[in-house]
């Protein structure tokens, strides 16, 4: 009796015993295991998924492979941005046939331009443990927004920790909290009432722009309305609802153009995280406007 017991207790251990297939796409990609084409998402902006990667397993066997949140891709030109991924992304591939998959990234440069449809791409490092604590909180909260960039830049080139700020408000107060926190850095204060670049429902603008999107939605939608400079780099969020409703909609925006004193700025209407309708403001005094 106590060997045959003893005998259930060995199968039982092996049976169950842990086995892990699963491959970091730097390395399967290194040591052959499958091919990566990496394309700029030109329906996206450089924090929602700038990039897509086509993967294909050269074996003849499935592999799993790995694309880890805080994975970090390079770009051929360096007047491009860097951008590091926000979401980790497994793929299971059959041999011979490729997969393709858009990846949740953003951009840790903030003074480089944003990616070209010819812009191209190759795969770097793992980010360090503190950024990539960063990333994953991203994920964590579906951060992939400019708030979320904001706390990027914050971690991966210095930008003020009063950058981080937004329309939700208790999103952003947790968000620069927690990179306050990452970066042994004093958590700056909420913005005041009067602060209309930090605080999204100012309304004491000085001089200000203001502008409608019409548009006709078939389903609830997450959708923004965001401001770009000449390089196409986000600097402003001016509308946001995360689940608007089907129909025919009248987007209305404001905001202080004091602020904003470049040449031309685009704005963007974003849908889901695909950009849908687009304008150019390209007369400076045109945002100068009352």
């Amino acid at each position: 009796m106590k060997k045959l017991l003893i005998l259930i207790v060995v199968v039982s251990f092996f049976g169950f015993r842990p086995v892990d297939n699963v491959v970091n796409i730097d390395q399967a990609v290194k040591t052959g295991l499958v091919t990566c084409a990496i394309k700029v998402n030109t329906e996206s902006t450089h924090y929602i998924s700038p990039i897509s990667l086509t993967v294909m397993n050269t074996k003849s066997t499935p592999v799993s492979v790995r694309i880890p949140n805080g994975m970090q891709f390079f770009p051929e030109d360096s007047i491009y941005q860097n951008l590091i991924t926000t979401q980790e992304e497994l793929l299971v591939l059959n041999p011979g046939k490729p997969v393709t998959v858009p990846v949740f990234s953003m951009c840790t440069e903030h003074t480089d331009r944003a990616p070209g449809s010819e812009t191209k791409y190759k795969i770097g490092k793992q980010a360090n443990e503190k950024i990539t604590l960063i990333t994953k909180y991203i994920e964590s909260q579906k951060l992939h927004d400019p708030l979320g960039q904001s706390a990027v830049w914050a971690m991966t080139c210095g930008s003020p920790l009063e950058d981080i700020s937004g329309f939700d408000t208790t999103a952003a107060r947790k968000l620069v909290t927690l990179v306050a926190k990452t970066l042994g850095k004093n958590c700056p204060p909420p913005p005041a009432k009067e602060d209309t670049r930090r605080n999204y429902y100012a309304t004491n603008y000085s001089s200000s722009m203001h502008g409608t999107f019409n548009y006709d939605f078939f389903k609830t939608s997450n959708v923004t309305i965001a401001m770009f400079n000449k390089d196409n780099i986000v600097v402003r969020e001016l509308y946001r609802n995360p689940a608007e409703p089907p129909g025919k909609h009248k987007l209305e925006y404001k905001f202080d153009s004091t602020q904003y004193t470049e040449d031309f700025y685009v704005f963007k209407l974003i849908a889901d995280g695909e950009v849908i309708l687009s304008c150019k403001l390209n007369n400076r005094d045109d945002l100068r406007r009352n």
